[in-house]
């Protein structure tokens, strides 16, 4: 019955139409089901991958977006020595711990409404001021100080692992750039201030 998980029952005797629009209206459902969570989870995608104030405008129907911004804040890390750790561990340990430093860099984004725009093998390229707020330079900061904290517990076979961290402040320019179609959009930051962190 019911306390079985089940949606729906027939008593006996059975008649054909009717168990077959029950049957139908369950694989309708089903379906339904399904699309929203797929729905739900390609949202999650975006909002990842694009910043909340450009998705707004997206989902409004602007077709170009591109943002000048006088001041925006970026903090660059990096996991020293990857290619060596990569080398020296089994490829599942290399993957705990790439999996283990994209959660250290992405858990203190929302605190601080910063924007992971990059990062690979160990790196990450976080970016606060893309949502107009001024007072991005200390967000920044504030995830740094986060992020170094966190960073110096990591450590591989017991031995603390070295990182490089950097931030900067100046202006930038942002686009969003539909590569490989509206498949893999990219709101991509341009200029020298991201090229100096």
């Amino acid at each position: 019955g019911f306390n079985m998980f089940c949606t729906d029952y027939q008593t006996k005797p059975v008649e054909k139409d009717e168990l077959l629009a029950r049957v139908n209206t369950q694989v309708v459902l089903r379906y339904m089901n399904e699309a929203v969570v797929e729905q739900r989870l390609n949202q999650e995608v975006l909002r990842r991958l694009i910043p909340r104030s450009v998705l707004h405008r997206v989902m409004a129907g602007t077709t170009m977006v591109s943002d000048s911004f006088q001041s925006l804040s970026f903090f660059y890390a990096r996991l020293e020595h990857i290619m060596a750790i990569g080398h020296t561990l089994p490829t599942a340990q290399v993957c705990v711990l790439l999996n283990r430093l994209a959660r250290m860099y992405d858990t203190y984004l929302r605190q601080c409404g910063a924007h992971r725009i990059g990062g690979a093998q160990g790196d990450a390229l976080v970016v606060c001021g893309h949502d107009w707020e001024e007072d991005h330079a200390e967000r920044i900061l504030t995830y740094g100080k986060l992020v170094v904290a966190a960073a110096a517990t990591v450590k591989i076979q017991g031995t603390p692992v070295r990182f490089q961290f950097g931030v900067h402040t100046g202006p930038c320019w942002a686009a969003l750039v539909l590569g490989g179609g509206a498949t893999a959009p990219r709101y991509m930051f341009i200029g020298e201030t991201i090229d100096n962190v």
